[in-house]
Formats: C-alpha cells, sequence, structure tokens
C-alpha cells in the first residue's frame, strides 16, 4: 500500500517538476541565444545583480549608459562603496573584506589588498551612478547591438528644446562622443582633440546615398555662414566609396568642410550609425547634444540660429 502511494505521489510530482523547471528556464531564456553578443551581455549584465531580460529595458536610456573601463579602473557601486574599498586598502578588516571581495574580485583574480596603493587606486574606483560598465570597446559594441536589437526602443524623455523641435533626437543622459582620429581625403588626420572646446558636426554620408547629395549642400551653406564661429564640420565616409569618387563628388558640390576617411568603419561602428544620412552634434564639452537620422536642411535659420548660439557660449 505504501509502494502504491509513493508511486501515485511520483507519477503526480514529477510532470509537476518538468513543467516547473521548463517554465523557470523559458522565463530566464534571453532571446538571440545563437549570436555572439548575447553572453557578452549575460556576463556583464549580471557582475552586480540578476541579468535583466532585455524586454524590459529601454535601448534609447541605456544605449549612451555603458562605459568602458580605461586601463585598471575599478567599478563600484555606490560613493560609500568606494570608501569602503579605500579603507580596506589602508586598513584591511574583516568589516571592510565583504565589499572589497564582491566589487574587486567581479572581474578578475582578487588581488591582496596589501600590496595595492590607496593613493593610486583613490583615482582608479569609478563610482558607476547607474551607468553599466564594461573593459572594451568592443564589450561595448556587443552590448549596445544586443540591446539595440532586443530592448525597447520608445521615445527618448527630455526636456523640450529646440532641437527636439526641429526632429532631433535629444539623449536623456548625455555621454561623451567616441574618439576618432581619421585622415580626410588630402592625407591629412583630423581627430575628436582637434574639436575640443567647440560645437561640433559630425555628419555620416555616402555618394551613392542620394539623401546625402541633397543635403550636403546645405550643410555646406552653414559651414560658410558659421566656420568663424567655434564651430566644427566633418564629414565621415566609409570605405564603400573609393577615393577618386569621394574627390569628385566633393569638388562638384564645392564642399570645403574636412571630409574623413573610414577606411574601417570603425567610426561607423562606435557611433553606431544604422542608416545614412546621420548627424550628431556634439558640445564644447565633448558630450552629445543631439542627433538625427535622415536628411536635414541645415540652412534652416532657426536651427542655424540655434546652433550659432551653443557656439558663441562660453
Amino acid at each position: 500500500m505504501l509502494i502504491k502511494k509513493y508511486q501515485i505521489f511520483t507519477l503526480i510530482m514529477l510532470p509537476l517538476t518538468a513543467l516547473f523547471i521548463n517554465s523557470c528556464t523559458s522565463w530566464q531564456r534571453l532571446p538571440g541565444i545563437e549570436t555572439k553578443d548575447v553572453s557578452v551581455y549575460a556576463e556583464r549584465c549580471g557582475v552586480c545583480h540578476a541579468v535583466p531580460h532585455p524586454s524590459r529595458l529601454d535601448y534609447n536610456q541605456w544605449k549612451d549608459k555603458i562605459v568602458v573601463m580605461k586601463g585598471k579602473q575599478m567599478p563600484v557601486i555606490t560613493a560609500q562603496e568606494k570608501e569602503i574599498v579605500l579603507s580596506h586598502i589602508r586598513n584591511p578588516s574583516k568589516k571592510g573584506s565583504k565589499t572589497y571581495n564582491l566589487r574587486c574580485g567581479q572581474c578578475h583574480d582578487l588581488p591582496e589588498a596589501e600590496k595595492l596603493n590607496s593613493e593610486e587606486w583613490k583615482e582608479l574606483i569609478v563610482v558607476l551612478d547607474g551607468d553599466m560598465p564594461v573593459f572594451s570597446e568592443d564589450e561595448r559594441l556587443s552590448v549596445t547591438r544586443y540591446m539595440q536589437s532586443f530592448a525597447k526602443k520608445g521615445y527618448v524623455e527630455s526636456e523640450e528644446s529646440t532641437f527636439q523641435s526641429l526632429g532631433f533626437e535629444v539623449p536623456k543622459v548625455r555621454k561623451e562622443s567616441p574618439h576618432f582620429e581619421l585622415n580626410n581625403i588630402a592625407g591629412d588626420t583630423y581627430s575628436t582633440q582637434d574639436i575640443e572646446d567647440k560645437v561640433s558636426i559630425i555628419h555620416f554620408w555616402a555618394t551613392w546615398c542620394k539623401p546625402c547629395r541633397e543635403e550636403l549642400p546645405t550643410l555646406q551653406s552653414l559651414w560658410n555662414e558659421l566656420k568663424k564661429e567655434d564651430l566644427h564640420v566633418f564629414g565621415i565616409v566609409s570605405d564603400k566609396d573609393d577615393m577618386e569618387s569621394i574627390k569628385d563628388f566633393a569638388s562638384k558640390l564645392e564642399l570645403n568642410f574636412p571630409i574623413l576617411l573610414d577606411s574601417e568603419g570603425k567610426t561607423h561602428n562606435s557611433y553606431l550609425v544604422e542608416a545614412l544620412p546621420t548627424t550628431y552634434i556634439v558640445g564644447k564639452d565633448g558630450k552629445f547634444l543631439a542627433r538625427i537620422k535622415g536628411a536635414m536642411n541645415w540652412k534652416d535659420e532657426g536651427l542655424m540660429k540655434h546652433i550659432q548660439e551653443i557656439a558663441k557660449k562660453k
């Protein structure tokens, strides 16, 4: 009789257990499991907390919050954690070891606190303040691509601005524009260091792009009007255009702002260019002000006046 009861119990519980396990697996399964990016997303998002399903995240909110740790920088979540870790490096104690072990041991082998210089690490410990750390530009691109594919893409909520009224996207959280160092069609080198303390218009285009052909003369007009201000205009083309075609194109349209060659497409990738034309406006602080996908009339009086006002600000 006991055996029969046990058998009945087993017959009932096995399907329920299987259902529960399968349900949990399906609840936690991330989309895009066949991609290489999903493993980077899971590894980096899972360092500090449970890995969130991307459908719960807003891509526009998070795409600028993924930051690369430079050199030996170490991320912590709060300023209080930073003080605890520094205190433990200065004077190892049981009280500080938990936070130290948690933060210092997440991404690599745990170093011995006694061997670290507290003054050096005072500058290297980075408080994330809501950002998500990654450890290379490739990792940043992987996580961004993954979220771009599977996260929500609602409109960015931000305060009203002239840029928004003209159809630009304005980031909710302003981040530094990625570094680039590219040659122009004459062989001269330009980089983001050349645009420090200036407002910059970074325009991605191609000779085969019809909207670009219609838009570029208006961008040249803006450059003619405002190049004496604290303003830079860069036109960046990819390796899909050959040099002679680009030179001929620029000559016919009388373009004289710097036209830079992104021969490997790395700058297109770092600026998340999905379609042409795409244009970014970067402030004097080196951070994104606005972006627009598609052609814009840069001769628009309201737009030109707004850019001029920003360029004149100290």
